[in-house]
């Protein structure tokens, strides 16, 4: 990341060789600067190749140095709770009385997008985006801002939900600020727009809609067209991720009883559900998704019987990987993106069972970092190299 330093070393053969000096440089020291002891110094998001070369005889050696920015969206809780984003391990806070903040976006230039919302004066929760620190407020009483994405001639996409006015929760998208509802069945109580991807000219958005008759089904919207995703009879079930990768649609979601019990992790891919394995007697979630190459990546965690105690963790191809938090934890991981061979969660984990104590965090390749905040979490997240 920008900031963070890595000590290069040179080994000169034969290793009693007299003049043991060596000059180091950098082809781009925006990206990444180093001194003459070999220390590199992340500057900015790209690739930088590092040289060393010897004093004796000038023989070279290159080591390519990537520097990759994290954002990621979430919430402190220092006086009162604040919608928070952190860049690279620095936490900046977003207006709004009680904000929450979920999704995060950000484009080339380094404008960073955020969605959420926050509570007005009279308690109605007002669904919203940020940009670059800047609240937007978006069209929809007592409704959420979760998914944003801009495309490429920077219009805005925000999925969520509103309130109808009869208590009712409607999916939709918002698109530069314009709400588009989005399809549910007739007898369908209350339903929400998870995530949101372009692909081309195409919009898709994952869901969830509630049943009248009983029973949580996931979906996902294509151009507010609504796919149906499979689960087993008599279950609930909710889709959270989305991409797109080949013209294939990727969704990570769960199903459960109905008490809320015997949660099973999983993953669409255009329609046929992969069931995620869990440890032995434990349920889990799968929360984001990430394509990279043919492999496929799910961030989640794993359950005990009870649903209390939660392990974070993340799936390659299906083979999870458990991710570490203090002993006595209750964790997840929520967010997911991969840089090369590099794995980046986002997730929290907090007292078992209270939920207080909750602290924000990041792990890349398994290895943690806790990030700045008083009973803070992270939620998703964006990798920008």
């Amino acid at each position: 990341m920008a900031g963070n330093t890595e000590q290069l070393v040179a080994t000169i053969s034969p290793a009693g060789a007299t003049n043991q000096a060596v000059t180091w440089g950098s082809d781009d020291v925006a990206v990444a600067t180093v001194n003459s002891t070999g220390l590199v110094t992340g500057v900015a998001n790209g690739t930088a190749i590092i040289t060393v070369t010897t004093s004796d005889g000038g023989y070279m050696d290159t080591c390519d140095v990537t520097i990759q920015s994290i954002y990621i969206a979430g919430i402190d809780n220092p006086l009162g709770q604040t919608a928070s984003y952190w860049k690279n391990g620095v936490k900046n806070d977003l207006s709004g009385l009680n904000g929450m903040a979920i999704g995060i976006y950000v484009d080339g230039s380094d404008n960073i997008y955020v969605s959420g919302w926050y509570y007005d004066g009279t308690g109605a929760m007002l669904p919203c985006y940020w940009k670059n620190g800047t609240r937007i407020d978006l069209l929809g009483l007592n409704g959420g801002a979760i998914g944003i994405y801009v495309d490429g001639s920077d219009n805005i996409y925000v999925s969520g939900s509103y309130d109808d006015g009869t208590g009712a929760m409607l999916p939709c998208y918002w698109k530069n600020g314009t709400r588009i509802e989005l399809d549910v069945p007739i007898g369908a109580v209350d339903a929400t727009a998870n995530f949101i991807v372009i692909s081309g000219s195409d919009v898709y958005v994952s869901g969830t809609y509630e049943l009248e008759s009983g029973g949580e089904l996931p979906c996902y919207w294509k151009n507010g067209t609504r796919i149906d995703l499979s689960i087993p009879a008599g279950k609930d079930g909710y889709a959270y991720g989305i991409k797109i990768d080949s013209g294939n649609v990727y969704v990570s979601g769960m199903y459960r009883d109905n008490d809320g019990f015997n949660r099973v992790p999983c993953y669409w891919k255009d329609g046929v559900r992969e069931n995620l394995p869990v440890a032995t007697s434990m349920m889990g979630e799968a929360y984001d998704i990430y394509i990279s190459g043919a492999n496929v990546y799910v961030a989640g965690n794993n359950q005990d019987s009870t649903g209390d105690a939660g392990i974070p963790c993340y799936w390659k191809n299906g083979t999870r990987t458990d991710l570490s938090i203090p002993a006595g934890k209750d964790g997840g991981a929520y967010g997911i993106f991969i840089s090369g061979s590099n794995v980046y969660l986002s997730g929290a984990y907090s007292d078992n069972e209270t939920a207080l104590n909750s602290v924000a965090c990041y792990w890349k390749d398994g290895v943690r970092t806790e990030l700045p905040g008083t009973d803070a979490e992270a939620y998703f997240m964006y990798g920008l190299d």
